[in-house]
């Protein structure tokens, strides 16, 4: 029997989007078009990026007010010097994506922020066993309540290769929230 290239590359990709990856057959990453946003997405999108800096994930001061700092498990009698110490830097600023929820409940959004390089090359991080292979990031659940939003961290890392919506540029993410408000 004659094997088709052909079939056998859109049999492959097919394959990959129905476990979630975002990968080409050479590995190499697909960049993503500017995904159609609803305006919730884009509210959970901007809650989470005030949230992370908040919180002090990214490189930006975190807020002096320490009532809205959200502790995750396990930071609970950490002193907050110290949180915001191993907190700083771990992600990125801009959101890599979107996930539907998380279960048990799945209404609301998870968003995505990858990892940052120097975050990922701690010792603590990078000699972690668990790490294996995949780019990773942390997502910030930001979920519909009675009273508004509420935001969390999701306890665990997230694999970015199943991402449900891979976000574009900090600009065309921008342009695209612009859009759906108008």
């Amino acid at each position: 029997m004659k094997k088709n290239p052909v079939l056998a590359a859109v049999v492959f990709m097919t394959a990959m989007e129905a476990v979630g990856c975002n990968r080409s057959p050479k590995g190499a990453a697909v960049r993503p078009s500017t995904p159609a946003l609803t305006a919730e997405q884009c509210q959970a999108i901007e809650v989470a990026k005030r949230f992370v800096v908040e919180n002090g994930y990214t490189d930006s001061p975190p807020s002096r007010d320490a009532s809205r700092i959200d502790r995750e498990l396990g930071e609970g009698g950490m002193p907050m010097e110290l949180l915001m110490r191993i907190r700083q830097g771990a992600l990125k600023r801009h959101p890599y994506g979107l996930n539907p929820g998380t279960p048990p409940d799945t209404s609301g959004w998870t968003v995505v922020f990858e990892q940052t390089p120097e975050f990922l090359a701690r010792p603590s991080v990078r000699d972690r066993p668990d790490r294996g292979p995949w780019s990773r990031g942390r997502g910030v659940l930001v979920r519909p309540t009675a009273s508004g939003l509420e935001t969390s961290m999701v306890h665990i890392d997230l694999i970015l290769d199943r991402t449900a919506v891979r976000l574009p540029s900090e600009q065309e993410t921008a342009s695209a929230c612009a859009a759906v408000a108008r």
